[in-house]
């Protein structure tokens, strides 16, 4: 596991890996299991995981480590600095946010990740052609994202039709939630070619 005072330098594929592979960040990894899934399932891509829980970030890297992923780093920070010390430039092809906090308080609204200023900061990271997905199962979260994500020009929404939910490994929350029946609100943006 990571933490911004071991980092050396940017997060980016060669950096992290020694390799051009494509980045993938999952902001908020909880204890790992989307991660740790997602970066068996995508041997070719390299995965980063970012949670600013200490306990649940060593959790992520055990579970890392148990199954050899050799793609796949934990880094335990929270997601502002990270961005403004360590995430430079367009090295991102992918960022997943599933299941954030929804920090329901209207005064507590401001502690939640997807702020317009923190998209536009991911987004200034993301390739052209990048995609930024978002999961929750919280219906007003989702209404505030949205609007966040919206309002970033950089980012374009993709039709929901189409886009197939089989190739991403559930997160534990998404498969307790299709176990319980309930509503997950997803949506997938892009960010646009130059």
């Amino acid at each position: 596991m990571l933490t911004l005072e071991t980092l050396s330098g940017k997060i980016d594929s060669q950096t992290m890996f020694g390799n051009d592979a494509p980045l993938v960040v999952d902001m908020g990894c909880g204890r790992g299991k989307f991660l740790a899934d997602q970066a068996a399932l995508e041997p070719h891509k390299n995965f980063v995981g970012i949670e600013k829980s200490r306990k649940f970030s060593r959790i992520a890297a055990e579970r890392v480590a148990r199954r050899g992923l050799e793609n796949c780093r934990v880094v335990c920070a929270y997601v502002e600095p990270l961005l403004e010390k360590h995430l430079r430039g367009p090295v991102v092809s992918e960022y997943h946010v599933l299941f954030p906090d929804p920090w329901p308080k209207r005064r507590h609204h401001r502690r939640r990740t997807l702020q317009t200023g923190t998209v536009r900061a991911m987004a200034a990271t993301l390739q052209p052609g990048g995609l930024f997905r978002f999961v929750t199962d919280v219906p007003e979260l989702f209404d505030f994202a949205r609007a966040q994500i919206g309002a970033v020009s950089e980012l374009e929404p993709l039709p929901l039709e189409g886009q197939d939910e089989a190739l991403f490994a559930y997160s534990s929350y998404h498969q307790r939630f299709v176990e319980e029946e309930r509503p997950i609100y997803s949506y997938v943006w892009k960010r646009k070619e130059d």
